[in-house]
């Protein structure tokens, strides 16, 4: 598949931004028909916008579509709704303007703008204008992407697996399920497509130095508005503040715009570190069960002075070693009260 054709433009008389998608190359006179549809439309770019990829959630007020194929058009509208802001504008040009696309529309939430479809003007012939719900879909969306002050969080790739590498080693063997692999490439690429499988969202996380972490979701259910959060940090990254921050933000997502009503994780009990964070970010406990198939349990050596500060969170299971493990979560109610009352 080609890449889209990309089209960064400026409304002057709003002062906003759009960009314009095209899976064909722009037609010659394309530009120009563009800045007719709209008056004082400035094409600030016309080649591919190279940073679109880094466009942070709900960024655009506009956002144009151009010549779409429609099997692209599921993962386009995704990608509408993720970067359009609430209240935004989705322009559909020309041939895109179908009844298919229409009713996608509709099911996804987005509204006709009335005073477009009802003008008698050129260019209401030439497009339709839909405005994007103030609230999205209750559902994870495939990608986003995210910033805090410090931290940048985009979607995890498998160029990521390459860059821990750099991660420096946890000292408290404890934690060593959190050092990097140092796989082989051809195994990274297998193990990228297993991990990628596991989860609803996967976020790297990257500071001003690089790769510095991950938060995923996974176990999502779509009718209870549910979801299980991971997240990890290098070694060397810890102490920070990291997680305290990329959690925030990312539950700044997850309940007040995707709608979604609990977020739930479980830990170690002996990751004290751990539930510091998560308690400051409002979770609670739940209860706490032995879990045998904890990634934690590989490396414990029963007698083992290293591991005698934890000795009492292990026991011997029917399969092995057990950990104990504890249940927390947060409400979008509780969530709200402590950060946004």
């Amino acid at each position: 598949m080609n890449c889209p054709t990309r089209l960064l433009l400026k409304i002057k008389t709003l002062n906003v931004y759009a960009v314009y998608y095209s899976h064909t190359a722009i037609a010659e006179g394309e530009s120009e028909q563009i800045r007719n549809i709209l008056n004082d439309v400035d094409v600030m770019r016309t080649d591919r916008f190279p940073l679109f990829d880094d466009i942070v959630d709900r960024h655009f007020e506009v956002v144009f579509f151009g010549s779409v194929a429609e099997d692209l058009w599921g993962s386009w509208l995704a990608e509408a709704f993720r970067m359009l802001k609430p209240g935004g504008h989705l322009v559909l040009t020309g041939q895109d303007a179908s009844d298919i696309l229409r009713s996608n529309l509709v099911e996804a939430g987005f509204e006709c703008d009335d005073a477009s479809g009802s003008s008698s003007s050129t260019a209401s012939e030439e497009m339709l204008v839909y405005r994007r719900p103030q609230a999205t879909s209750p559902s994870v969306p495939a990608r986003s992407i995210l910033r805090t002050e410090r931290l940048y969080m985009r979607p995890w790739t498998r160029e990521d697996l390459d860059l821990e590498d750099a991660w420096h080693d946890f000292d408290d063997p404890i934690y060593r399920h959190y050092n990097p692999r140092r796989d082989p490439p051809d195994k990274r690429d297998i193990r990228f497509q297993k991990i990628a499988a596991l989860f609803d969202l996967k976020l790297a996380i990257f500071d001003e130095d690089g790769l510095t972490g991950y938060i995923a979701l996974f176990g999502t259910d779509h009718e209870k508005l549910d979801s299980e959060m991971g997240i990890n940090f290098a070694a060397h990254r810890c102490g920070r503040g990291y997680c305290k921050e990329s959690l925030t933000r990312l539950c700044d997502e997850f309940f007040l715009h995707w709608g979604m009503q609990r977020m739930r994780l479980e830990v170690a009990v002996f990751n004290e570190f751990g539930i510091r964070c998560y308690e400051r970010c409002g979770f609670r406990e739940v209860r706490r069960f032995w879990n045998p198939r904890a990634p934690q349990r590989l490396y414990y050596q029963e007698g083992d002075p290293e591991y005698a500060h934890v000795a009492r969170h292990f026991r011997r299971g029917e399969n092995g070693y057990e950990v104990e493990f504890m249940e927390m979560a947060v409400t979008k109610d509780e969530y709200k009260q402590k950060f946004h009352n």
